[in-house]
C-alpha cells in the first residue's frame, strides 16, 4: 500500500509542476495570466495584411483587409502596460496640386521598449483620388515630393 501512495504522489507532483510554476511565478504570489492581444501582434496582424494590398484598391477595400477597429486594448507585456491601438493608428490628408492624398499610418514595428509608439514605428500608405497609390515612408515622401517625417502630423503615443 505504501508503494502505491508513494507512486501516486510522484505521478501528482510531476503532473502539477508545471500549472503550480506557471500560475505562480517567483515572487508574485499571483496567477500570471497574459492578456490578449499582446501588442506584437496588433504590428504582426498589420504587416501580414501589408501583403494583401493591391494598388488602386479603394479606401473602403483597404480597410476591409486592415480592418477599422477602434480603441484595441491591447498589452506591452516589457513594460507592463496596456495601450489602446486603433487602426488606422492616425491619418492625415494633403492636397497638393489640385489632388486630394490621404494617408493612414499603420503601426508596425517597434524599436525601443519604452511603451511609446512613435512616427518611426508606423507606416503610411498612400491614397491618391481615393485609390491606394503605395506603402511606406520612402514612397510616400517621393510621391509627395516632402519628408513627411517632418510635421507629418503624428501625435506619439
Amino acid at each position: 500500500m505504501g508503494r502505491c501512495v508513494k507512486g501516486l504522489i510522484v505521478a501528482l507532483v510531476l503532473i502539477l509542476s508545471p500549472i503550480i510554476c506557471f500560475s505562480f511565478p517567483a515572487g508574485h504570489g499571483k496567477k500570471y495570466n497574459l492578456p490578449t492581444p499582446q501588442i506584437k501582434d496588433f504590428r504582426e496582424n498589420n504587416k501580414n495584411n501589408f501583403v494583401r494590398l493591391k494598388n488602386d484598391m479603394s479606401v473602403d477595400q483597404v480597410n476591409e483587409i486592415m480592418g477599422t477597429d477602434k480603441n484595441v486594448q491591447t498589452y506591452y507585456i516589457y513594460v507592463k502596460q496596456k495601450n489602446l491601438l486603433s487602426n488606422p493608428y492616425s491619418q492625415k490628408s494633403i492636397e497638393k496640386g489640385g489632388v486630394d492624398y490621404l494617408i493612414y499610418f499603420y503601426y508596425t514595428d517597434m524599436f525601443q521598449r519604452d511603451g511609446k509608439i512613435t512616427e518611426d514605428e508606423l507606416t503610411p500608405i498612400l491614397f491618391e483620388s481615393g485609390r491606394l497609390i503605395g506603402i511606406g515612408w520612402d514612397f510616400c515622401n517621393k510621391r509627395l515630393g516632402e519628408d513627411l517625417h517632418e510635421g507629418s502630423g503624428v501625435e506619439e503615443k
